[in-house]
């Protein structure tokens, strides 16, 4: 009874573990999930894509935000979201199996 309680919560966040512009989940690579200062995330290949003249704005928001020397490396990973991510997948296999 927990269990599928629990799943079914993870089930409804499927949407906060998936970069909001290009849908992907979120990885430890280009899709590792970036945070903006208005906490937002977004994964580094689409705000990499997204940077212009030092600046980047959130897709979420709109909010902009700077991103030194271009980079989007200096932005902060969100690691919580990349271990939902990863429990999310087990989770889903585990599922599976039984």
């Amino acid at each position: 009874y927990h269990e599928n309680n629990f799943g079914t919560i993870i089930y409804r966040q499927e949407e906060n573990l998936k970069c909001p512009v290009c849908t992907s989940f979120y990885d430890t690579r280009d899709k590792a999930p970036r945070v903006l200062h208005c906490l937002h995330s977004c994964c580094h290949s689409c705000l990499k894509s997204r940077v212009r003249g030092e600046m980047v704005q959130c897709p979420v928001c709109t909010e902009v935000h700077d991103v030194p020397n271009n980079d989007c490396r200096d932005l902060p990973v969100d690691h919580a979201r990349q271990h939902l991510v990863k429990f999310y997948k087990v989770f889903n296999i585990s599922r599976d199996l039984f």
